[in-house]
């Protein structure tokens, strides 16, 4: 089968989208199909390895707004309708709702092609809804705000021009279903898969000499952006004897630099910057606790990484969470009281809770994964053959 994959974030970005497409699309190539990757960035022209990586070149503009979005769009759409007309492609597989689904709808008007998107997050709420303290604290006046419906009424149109719609789970599922209003049938879900990486005792030992000395490491990896909760953290760390380390990099970075100062917690919070992907595993297996405290959180791919690194995870009681935690290991949003009683009950119970996310780790093999997304992709491009 010949596969077009089209996403919007790719490495050397980091988030779930830039790690699992490259996972997806190995593990289809080992099972013999034909794979293309259209995303943005440098180099342009195409990589050749076990699939064909084709990049537009870098995007000088910004891309956190609809007018960059659209931009962006653009231009990885000249290079997708070259792919087009050089290739006969089976089924297209686009990974987000925005950028990537105009990508597909400009370089394919007509659906010709059998095609599925992946639900990683929705628009409305990741460009309006995050932005407000307001609506994060009381997020059903957001989706009926006049902003939102917009945005959803576009959604709605998008998703009308694919064949099948991958949610993550079944929070994606009812997200889907109550402000989409998109029908189940037309809904699969397929999580995100995680590649486990070896490291030997001397890689693990290295990398623990480049951390803080402490009894007790407890760790965040993440892009520093608000929602994910890192500010919470690091107020709470006040109270623990512990030291806490951030991996990751983002925007929000000098405000929380400017929360550990005000907070008199400098010494006790390490920003050890931005990892590759694959030494993400290593270092969170350097630390005692992999700590996600996000407010929103659609699946939480950082929870598998933690689980492939052999650390316990503890994580707020949000979004997609629940359904990959143990409720033992969940808190609420904003408590430093139940955060404290979590990293005494982890410490406690260590061996069980790594025990448990090691049973639950062989869930999510992109073997496993690449398997239930063919399934998929058969049934659409045999219906659409019959049609």
């Amino acid at each position: 089968m010949n596969i077009l994959h089209i996403c919007s974030t790719y490495p050397p970005d980091i988030g779930g989208t830039a790690t699992s497409v490259p996972c997806l699309a190995e593990q289809q190539a080992d099972s013999g199909h034909n794979v293309i990757i259209l995303t943005h960035g440098t180099p342009t022209g195409q990589d050749d390895n076990k699939f064909k990586t084709y990049r537009c070149g870098k995007i000088q503009y910004r891309t956190d707004n609809i007018t960059g979005g659209l931009k962006k769009s653009i231009k990885m759409s000249q290079l997708g309708k070259k792919i087009l007309k050089e290739n006969k492609i089976d089924i297209i597989h686009v990974h987000d709702p925005n950028v990537s689904a105009i990508t597909k709808l400009l370089i394919d008007p007509q659906s010709k092609i059998p095609s599925v998107i992946k639900y990683s997050g929705d628009l409305a709420w990741e460009t309006l809804g995050l932005k407000s303290k307001k609506y994060i604290q009381k997020q059903n006046k957001f989706w009926t705000s006049p902003q939102a419906k917009t945005i959803l009424a576009i959604e709605r149109i998008i998703f009308s021009r694919f064949d099948k719609i991958l949610a993550q789970n079944k929070y994606q599922t009812q997200m889907l279903k109550k402000h989409l209003k998109i029908k189940e049938k037309k809904i699969s879900i397929i999580p995100n898969g995680i590649k486990v990486y070896k490291y030997t005792a001397k890689d693990i030992e290295t990398a623990k000499k480049t951390l803080p000395k402490a009894k007790l490491r407890i760790c965040s990896a993440a892009r520093l952006v608000p929602w994910k909760g890192i500010e919470n953290m690091i107020k709470t760390i006040k109270h623990i004897d512990a030291k806490y380390i951030i991996f990751g990099d983002g925007p929000y970075k000098k405000h929380l630099e400017d929360i550990a100062e005000k907070y008199n917690v400098s010494e006790k919070v390490t920003f050890y910057g931005k990892l590759p992907a694959e030494k993400i595993q290593l270092y969170i297996r350097t630390c005692d606790i992999l700590i996600v405290p996000s407010t929103y959180e659609p699946f939480g791919i950082i929870i598998l990484e933690g689980f492939a690194a052999n650390t316990p995870v503890i994580a707020s009681n949000t979004g997609g969470i629940p359904e990959l935690i143990s409720s033992n290991n969940l808190f609420n949003q904003n408590n430093p009281r139940e955060i404290k009683e979590k990293i005494r009950y982890t410490q406690k119970n260590k061996a069980k809770i790594i025990e448990t996310q090691n049973r639950k780790l062989k869930n999510y093999s992109w073997k496993n994964i690449s398997e239930k997304t063919q399934v998929i992709y058969e049934k659409i491009t045999k219906k659409t053959t019959h049609a």
